[in-house]
């Protein structure tokens, strides 16, 4: 039993096999996904989501839309970003 005050017991380390420990189990992930101040110019929500695993386009036109709102980008014409 622990008291207020007392130290938690320490807990072992996880095994060399535990996922928490290696990237077993996990995608591949993209070396160098684009960002939006990487883009040559302006870019739409659909261009973006692409450089990203299981990302839906509307998720990112919110996305992109609250940093506009934030002043993070800037919406260059209606649904075109830039940052």
């Amino acid at each position: 039993m622990t008291f207020l005050g007392e130290p938690c017991p320490k807990h072992p380390p996880p095994p060399p096999s535990s996922p928490t420990s290696s990237a077993a189990g996990r995608p591949p992930a993209r070396q160098s996904a684009p960002t939006l101040t990487d883009a040559a110019g302006p870019v739409i929500a659909k261009t973006l989501s692409r450089a990203f695993l299981r990302t839906r386009t509307d998720k990112v036109a919110e996305l992109l839309a609250t940093l506009a709102a934030i002043g993070q980008a800037r919406e260059a014409e209606p649904g075109t970003y830039c940052g």
